[in-house]
């Protein structure tokens, strides 16, 4: 039996993700599997069952469904094996050159915190071979790709900048702009407001523009050649874009789209 009373865990794998940083969440995932081992009695030899037993519980779901593949035929692998042939098999040989290629490209995403850009920098890195520069490489991409360019031009004027003073400078140009956002956008009883005069303005009789009569892209019927634009009441187009209405205000019930009949 365990001796750990700590309840101390390194976690199952999470395979899904970003398949780009497979191999290196892979890798940091079985570190964090030795310092469990460590933490407990699974690293006694005693307990070699146990502590296979363990790992192919923890590797999670999907993962064993590719160790099934893996294994020796009577599933007489050892930790160790079992471990070697999956790291081979997640962690592909990579080319130092086209690494650092696609760490150069590494941008920001819209859905990322600078933090989680950060870390995700720090990853990418991790296969870049940079060795005593990785710390300012991090940092110079960092500050490439957030893009921000008051941000940029700071960190320009900016002596012995390191990671940690980047992200900060970074996170107060985050929240600056998250606060403009919100003097911008309309508050929920502008927004009620606006709706109820939109739907005022519309003319609901019956020579007006109701959803009922509210034109279409029409076809030729049947037996008739011709086709009549249902926007703008003219011969047929061969895309809607060619509409001369497309980007007209209607007179009758102000919508853009299509003219007044």
């Amino acid at each position: 039996m365990s001796n750990d009373r700590s309840g101390a865990t390194c976690g199952s794998f999470i395979y899904g993700g970003e398949p780009a940083t497979l191999g290196s969440r892979w890798e940091t995932w079985l570190e964090r599997f030795d310092i469990y081992r460590t933490a407990t009695d699974l690293l006694q030899t005693t307990n070699a069952e146990k502590a296979r037993a363990t790992f192919l519980l923890l590797i999670g779901e999907e993962v064993f469904e590719v160790w099934k593949t893996l294994r020796k035929p009577d599933d007489t692998d050892t930790l160790k094996e079992a471990q070697e042939k999956l790291t081979k098999h997640f962690v592909q040989k990579k080319s130092v050159f086209t690494e650092k290629c696609v760490f150069r490209r590494a941008m920001k995403r819209q859905d990322e915190s600078n933090n989680e850009y950060a870390m995700r920098l720090r990853r990418m890195a991790a296969h870049c071979e940079f060795g005593a520069a990785l710390e300012t490489e991090i940092l110079s991409q960092f500050v490439v790709g957030v893009g921000i360019d008051e941000f940029q031009r700071e960190c320009c004027r900016t002596n012995d900048l390191d990671l940690k003073a980047a992200l900060e400078k970074a996170r107060g140009y985050e929240l600056v702009a998250e606060n403009v956002s919100g003097l911008l956008k309309p508050t929920a009883a502008e927004m009620s407001i606006r709706s109820i005069n939109y739907t005022e303005r519309r003319p609901m009789s019956s020579g007006g523009c109701s959803n009922n009569n509210r034109p279409s892209w029409s076809t030729p019927s049947h037996g008739s050649s011709r086709q009549e634009c249902g926007y703008c009441g003219r011969g047929s187009h061969k895309e809607k874009s060619e509409c001369p209405a497309l980007n007209t205000e209607c007179r009758k019930c102000g919508i853009k789209g299509h003219f007044a009949k």
